[in-house]
């Protein structure tokens, strides 16, 4: 605690503690880092989806099912819905047990794009704006 409150980064951050869920892995990973779960970014435009990708880029590529996708995107639009941020970034995983959960939310300005291009997220941004988006 004394390191984290010293750092010149993080110091003003809270710590917050998370449960540790089972998710469904990608594959087990490498010596060097955590194991890939079946994880996806989704960014959110005034309530519309703009992009979506795995979390994970690295290591075995991975996407979703259309049934995964529904249940994936379906969680995501009820957050965006819920927390009505203009541009927000929502983490989805699946537990081992088949379930959909939230890893956590973020503004979009300070998220990283992972597996999403950011051409791809920027253009259905400009899209939505213009009105030719999809709603």
């Amino acid at each position: 605690m004394q390191a984290y409150a010293e750092d010149p980064i993080l110091h003003w951050q809270r710590v917050v503690c998370r449960e540790l869920r089972p998710l469904r892995r990608v594959e087990e990973g490498a010596p060097d880092r955590i194991p890939s779960s079946f994880e996806f970014r989704t960014f959110w435009w005034k309530g519309q989806l703009a992009a979506w990708g795995p979390y994970w880029w690295q290591g075995t590529p991975y996407t979703l099912t259309p049934e995964e996708q529904h249940e994936a995107l379906g969680l995501g639009r009820e957050v965006a819905r819920r927390l009505d941020v203009p541009f927000l970034v929502v983490d989805v995983a699946q537990e081992v047990s088949g379930r959909w959960i939230v890893i956590e939310c973020n503004d979009g300005q300070e998220s990283g794009y992972v597996g999403i291009s950011p051409f791809a997220l920027w253009r259905a941004i400009l899209d939505v704006e213009s009105g030719t988006g999809a709603s």
